[in-house]
């Protein structure tokens, strides 16, 4: 399963719409946009990778008091055993009054080659 999978599987309880690099919902008062950040191999063994780290940002939209979905956000993926990386306010958006918060998360899956 791959990371954005994995995210909207651990964020499907908060009935948010999420997308991958792309704004979902041009009339949604909240949403998420999925931003990969790198696929990386974290072990080796033989000249061959035995893990990988997949990280994803998840760039999050809201009008109004925005603390409240960020704590029940990072609960939901602390819980489903995500690494969270980082943790930011970008801005707010004047212009269509969306606050921005950026949660970077990462999580380490073993390497199958498929051949």
């Amino acid at each position: 399963m791959s990371i954005s999978q994995q995210i909207i599987k651990a964020l499907a309880l908060l009935n948010i719409p999420i997308t991958l690099v792309e704004n979902p919902v041009r009339t949604a008062s909240e949403y998420i946009v999925l931003i990969p950040i790198a696929d990386t191999f974290s072990a080796f063994a033989n000249d061959r990778p035995l893990a990988e780290i997949n990280e994803m940002e998840l760039a999050v939209y809201i009008k109004g008091n925005y603390l409240d979905l960020i704590d029940k956000i990072l609960k939901q993926l602390i819980t489903a055993e995500f690494t969270i990386t980082d943790r930011r306010y970008v801005e707010y958006e004047a212009a269509t009054k969306f606050h921005h918060y950026a949660i970077d998360v990462a999580v380490e899956n073993l390497f199958t080659e498929d051949i």
